[in-house]
């Protein structure tokens, strides 16, 4: 007896997946993807499979389950969870927060699970990984509102006033690094990838930041294109940072 939702979910990450990597196909970007929209699907379960049975291979044993949870991180409290198995703190954090102003994470969720909602028959409340459902009409939810997505592009669009989009991106750094730390145990570390935004060092803020909340800086690197940007190739364009630190 294995839960249809258990084998459903996948099969329809798998699906979104495969839209997206032929929706990019046709737009020109090089990709090795079957022509034939059944053999995208299959290759794409096919690779979910093979990176799964990976994972699991690397994995001991006797290792406890991982446990999922759907939080906002600026307000997760892991000692507040009563009830849960969830532990008071952890060891570790691997992380890659929002890059500043670059995109718009809700607005491109939106559509895509409107775009399978429709594809699935309007049937939206038969699988609801999280707990998120996509509602009949135009009206969505307010924890679907762009105006509470960290670092959203369409916020530093909309900014009037100048700096207006630095402090909000400052008061989103303390809230998230705050329960970071508060999560974290002393001496536990957190690695964090961030890129550039147009106008924002993502490495200096994170690391005022660190300063504030209790995290000590290890050690960084930085990867970035020599070329001007216009010559820059896509994955290729944001200056990145991979930020390790450590909870004093």
């Amino acid at each position: 007896g294995v839960d249809a939702a258990e084998e459903v979910c996948p099969l329809w990450f798998c699906f979104s997946a495969a839209l997206q990597r032929a929706e990019r196909s046709r737009n020109g970007h090089k990709q090795q993807l079957p022509r034939e929209p059944l053999e995208c699907f299959d290759a794409t379960v096919d690779e979910y499979i093979v990176s799964l049975r990976s994972l699991t291979d690397a994995v001991s044993s006797d290792l406890p389950p991982a446990l999922l949870m759907h939080s906002d991180a600026r307000a997760l409290a892991l000692a507040d969870r009563s009830g849960s198995d969830a532990p008071a703190v952890v060891d570790g954090i691997i992380t890659s927060p929002p890059y500043p102003g670059v995109y718009d994470y809700l607005s491109f969720a939106r559509e895509e699970r409107s775009r399978l909602t429709k594809l699935r028959g309007g049937e939206e409340e038969s699988v609801a990984p999280m707990g998120l459902t996509v509602p009949s009409d135009r009206i969505w939810p307010q924890e679907w509102s762009s105006s509470l997505e960290m670092g959203a592009r369409r916020t530093l669009r909309k900014s009037r006033v100048r700096g207006e989009f630095a402090q909000a991106w400052k008061a989103d750094q303390l809230a998230w690094m705050s329960r970071a730390r508060a999560n974290l145990r002393a001496g536990g570390r957190a690695a964090i990838l961030i890129g550039d935004g147009d106008a924002l060092d993502a490495h200096a803020s994170t690391l005022d930041v660190a300063t504030e909340v209790g995290l000590d800086f290890v050690a960084s690197a930085t990867i970035t294109s020599s070329r001007e940007r216009h010559e820059r190739h896509r994955g290729t364009r944001r200056t990145e940072h991979a930020i390790l630190l450590e909870a004093a």
